[in-house]
């Protein structure tokens, strides 16, 4: 009898430290450049939805950077069932020697693992192009300095 309850808690997923993880708003997009139709790479993508509450509008935000051909994906820390009730969901895009571009999301309407965000295109700026610098947290090109040792050591 006994072994009958524990194989039926088992099954019903108590008592395994088993958790459900909720499926968390996730979109899904690629940054393109308007003239080359290539993927920009190191595209800085802001994901924003504002939930009215009782006590006012909050604000959701996530950050996220393209890779190398212009892919990227945004989560937020709410799950589905609460950023579809969202008034305004929003996706800003910026990279050096491109002018931002910005869109509006539609609230989801059904429950998925992500959803796709048609291809941001972005407009070169009349300035430079933009350098080939490793982004804030990048791998480093070269390695520091050795330190000399300490006197005391």
């Amino acid at each position: 009898m006994v072994v009958v309850a524990v194989a039926a808690l088992l099954a019903a997923g108590c008592g395994t430290g088993a958790s459900r993880k909720p499926l968390l708003y996730q979109v899904r997009g690629r940054v393109v450049d308007a003239e080359t139709e290539l993927g920009v790479p190191r595209a800085r993508v802001l994901l924003r939805a504002a939930l009215r509450t009782p006590l006012g509008t909050q604000v959701l935000s996530s950050y996220g950077v393209a890779d190398a051909d212009g892919k990227y994906t945004v989560e937020l820390s709410e799950p589905f069932e609460i950023v579809r009730h969202a008034a305004q969901i929003r996706i800003d895009v910026s990279r050096y020697g491109y002018a931002s571009h910005g869109t509006e999301l539609p609230p989801p309407a059904t429950r998925e693992r992500f959803h796709t965000v048609p291809d941001i295109v972005l407009g070169r700026t009349g300035g430079p192009a933009p350098p080939d610098v490793p982004s804030p947290g990048g791998v480093l090109r070269k390695a520091p300095p050795k330190k000399s040792p300490l006197p005391w050591k």
